[in-house]
């Protein structure tokens, strides 16, 4: 599996935004109750959307589910 090249970047900062990220993303899709509602993750998306599917499947992610989950934010 490829690693995601945030976590490959050395940058402590960046890789810590990146988890963050990945978690929030995962929290909304898997238990979207334990995330208010009006917490907006466009962010988030948009910092995963730049990963390639197979970066995408070793963070446990799927391109359409990201798809459909920025579909739901805007």
């Amino acid at each position: 599996m490829k690693v995601p090249a945030p976590l490959l970047s050395g940058n402590h900062s960046q890789i810590r935004a990146f988890e963050m990220a990945v978690a929030k993303i995962r929290t909304r899709l898997l238990r979207p109750d334990l995330l208010p509602q009006e917490a907006c993750l466009k962010k988030e998306i948009e910092m995963l959307e730049t990963l390639e599917d197979r970066e995408l499947l070793a963070l446990g992610l799927k391109r359409d589910e990201l798809n459909s989950l920025q579909e739901r934010e805007t």
